[in-house]
């Protein structure tokens, strides 16, 4: 990816200021950066990162595979913060907006 374009994230910072720190072992300074790393992992098909980022006890066997699959499958159109984080509270909500393959927008909503 080119590192001066726009981040996926969408922050509007240049991918070299913004996510890409953490896709090269940058710590995320909080959740909304590591939700906000994570989506741009999607974009730019991260898969050791996203494997990465995942909780030990989350992990699968097949997750290589998975992610693969969702990264091929899948156009990630955007991405909406519906409450940041501080450093204090560690929490984001978001919406992910996607499109599969011969199907309708979806959307992705976390806390």
């Amino acid at each position: 990816m080119n590192t001066v374009a726009k981040c996926p994230c969408p922050s509007g910072k240049p991918y070299q200021d913004c996510c890409q720190p953490g896709h090269q072992g940058a710590p995320a300074i909080n959740a909304e950066a590591l939700m906000r790393s994570r989506y741009s992992a999607f974009n730019t098909g991260n898969v050791e990162y996203l494997i990465d980022t995942l909780l030990p006890e989350k992990r699968q066997q097949d997750d290589k595979l998975q992610i693969q699959s969702t990264i091929d499958n899948t156009q990630w159109l955007g991405l909406k913060i519906i409450s940041g984080s501080n450093r204090q509270e560690n929490k984001v909500e978001f919406i992910a907006f996607f499109q599969e393959e011969q199907s309708d927008i979806g959307q992705l909503h976390e806390r």
